[in-house]
């Protein structure tokens, strides 16, 4: 009796998750996607790319940069699936340290996010929404 209970609980729960997986709820990525990131870093000579891929059902981008400098510069690309420049900024010690907000009308695809440190010295904090 207690492996057919156990075996039911199995069946219902690999149901439940068929269903989630059909319906793309199981992957909140791809209808609602988030990248965090923060780094403290000196004297950083280097660049990045960060990508996120967006769905056609996206209503709402939203890109949040706050950088500190006490030496160098950081320069940042927001570019959409056909390589178009949707949003850029720059940082250097006391200028452009935001936090910047940009709201950006998302499009279907992957998108891209350039960071490029310049003989930095500081932090930064990321926050790249869509929903």
């Amino acid at each position: 009796m207690k492996r057919m209970r156990l075996a039911m609980g199995v069946v219902v729960v690999l149901m439940n998750l068929a269903l989630l997986a059909a319906t793309g709820l199981a992957q909140p990525g791809r209808y609602q996607a988030t990248v965090n990131e923060s780094d403290q870093f000196e004297a950083k000579n280097d660049e990045r790319r960060v990508e996120l891929e967006v769905c056609s059902t996206a209503k709402r981008m939203t890109l949040r940069m706050k950088v500190q400098l006490t030496r160098g510069m950081v320069t940042w690309r927001l570019l959409d699936p056909k390589g178009q420049v949707q949003a850029e900024g720059e940082a250097m010690p006391g200028v452009g340290a935001g936090p910047e907000v940009r709201n950006v009308a998302p499009m279907e695809g992957r998108w891209v996010l350039e960071i490029k440190w310049l003989g930095a010295t500081g932090s930064h904090n990321v926050n790249w929404q869509v929903r």
